[in-house]
């Protein structure tokens, strides 16, 4: 919907031959709620808890608007589609885009539209914000998951390349979406931060501190996603390595290089390992024969 205070006051062109009447437009529109939460949703158990966190921490109708992707009887719409199907229909000045496996257990609405209201005053032009992220080889993640705890440093929000998808959040505004040609439930949220990029946004992992209960794992599926983004972006013209939270990217003949040169250094790391183990047994055994 569209303030009044935005429309232009001058009298608009008249044509008394049509019955078209435009809608003079003079700023963005003005959003009925602060957040709309979209929310991958695969267990009513996971989504049940879900929901109770966001209301024992302040989230409610006369704020946020919830949106359930409801994938429980098979995948309807995965994580590059979702939000694009339901994007005409927000009604938040920032969209939360979620795992069903996330729960609010420290912070909560107050301290969301704080970290915002202070990304949006550090940098005008951020796009995407989540809790885990890369900068070329730097982690910055602020979450608890079954990898263990983690907490940005000085507890402000630290500018990333790639994040994970267990929690994004973005500028209705200024929304970075998913690939049209890409699919499945891995590497969205790389995916996005790349748009964003590309638009002459930004990306942060920002402090605010939630729990997610699933740490992943690798899948046939999570390979070809991965693969199919590696191929889609070299064409074009990203080269090398980039560092998601889940998998390394490599990108054209460059990646394929250090693909190959991080394999070599780990099988000789694995080699060298094993090669101590036996010298360390064979030192021992001799020690104990004198």
């Amino acid at each position: 919907m569209f303030d009044m205070a935005d429309w232009d006051k001058d009298e608009p062109v008249k044509d008394s031959e049509s019955s078209i009447q435009p809608i003079y437009v003079t700023g963005p529109a003005v959003p009925e709620l602060e957040f709309s939460v979209v929310t991958l949703l695969v267990s009513d158990d996971n989504y049940r808890r879900m929901l109770r966190s966001f209301e024992d921490k302040g989230f409610g109708p006369d704020n946020t608007e919830f949106v359930a992707i409801d994938n429980r009887q098979g995948n309807k719409l995965d994580g590059y589609q979702a939000l694009r199907a339901v994007a005409p229909q927000l009604r938040g000045r920032f969209v939360l885009f979620a795992h069903d496996d996330i729960e609010l257990t420290a912070d909560g609405y107050t301290a969301l539209h704080a970290v915002l209201t202070d990304l949006e005053a550090r940098d005008p032009l951020w796009m995407v914000a989540g809790n885990s992220g890369l900068f070329t080889d730097t982690l910055f993640a602020h979450l608890d998951d079954p990898h263990g705890t983690f907490r940005l440093p000085g507890n402000t929000p630290q500018q990333v390349r790639t994040l994970d998808e267990n929690f994004l959040v973005m500028p209705r505004a200024r929304m970075a979406f998913p690939s049209v040609d890409l699919k499945g439930f891995h590497l969205f949220g790389t995916d996005i931060c790349l748009h964003a990029g590309f638009a002459g946004g930004t990306a942060y992992t920002i402090p605010f501190l939630l729990t997610h209960h699933s740490g992943g794992k690798p899948s046939p599926e999570f390979r070809a996603t991965k693969a199919r983004i590696e191929n889609k972006y070299a064409r074009f013209g990203i080269r090398g390595l980039l560092k998601a939270p889940s998998s390394d990217l490599h990108f054209g003949w460059q990646g394929s290089v250090l693909r190959k040169t991080q394999i070599a250094a780990t099988w000789l790391r694995q080699k060298t390992g094993r090669l101590a183990q036996i010298f360390a047994r064979s030192a021992r055994e001799n020690t104990e024969t004198k």
